[in-house]
């Protein structure tokens, strides 16, 4: 990537964190350039020529991206650290020795396939609600939802954090158990389908 970018999305590209978490850590005075701290939000680099370091350690420009998909389990947490001590997607990536981060998040309980990178930049892009990345889940319920019920969470929810609305919701199977539904959103809200299932209980 030569040329001249904005201090956030070299930081990005480099793998060290995403655009947003980028400004924080600019903001927090945690990034030199040319051994100078840089405070301001937009300041623009030349990656040819300048030094860039993050927590006193040089950042060096990666040839290539990695990019690993990861079968999360239940009982794992989808971050690099958990302060109660439970088991993370860490656990999974210490012997690969590249510092990867999770694009998104599956809930604790929840399993299913999720992307791990070094690219903060399309880390970013999938992530961020603006550009509509799509992504589907599959949601089993003890109980099979009516039509009401359907119709309510095909028009939106409102939960506390805001309205929120599927893309579509389909039934996948049923059975004396339950049932099993194909739902697809274009946001990443923390536990957002849970809370929205609680709602129509």
């Amino acid at each position: 990537m030569p040329g001249i970018i904005r201090l956030n999305s070299f930081l990005s590209r480099c793998g060290i964190c995403s655009r947003r978490q980028a400004d924080k850590y600019i903001s927090e005075g945690r990034v030199k350039v040319n051994n100078i701290v840089v405070t301001v939000l937009g300041t623009k680099i030349e990656t040819d020529n300048d030094i860039i370091e993050f927590d006193g350690k040089k950042i060096n420009i990666p040839r290539e991206n990695s990019y690993f998909i990861l079968n999360k389990p239940a009982g794992v947490v989808t971050t690099l650290y958990d302060p109660q001590e439970r088991k993370t997607i860490r656990s999974y990536t210490e012997e690969i020795g590249i510092r990867l981060f999770p694009m998104g998040r599956l809930d604790y309980d929840s399993e299913g396939l999720i992307i791990l990178t070094d690219d903060g930049e399309l880390s970013h892009r999938i992530q961020h609600p603006r550009y509509g990345i799509e992504k589907v889940y599959v949601l089993e319920t003890d109980n099979v939802l009516n039509q009401k019920e359907l119709s309510k969470i095909r028009k939106g929810i409102m939960l506390d954090d805001g309205l929120m609305k599927v893309l579509s919701i389909r039934i996948n199977s049923k059975s004396a158990r339950g049932a099993s539904y194909r739902i697809t959103i274009a946001e990443g809200r923390k536990r957002v389908l849970r809370r929205l299932f609680d709602k129509i209980g």
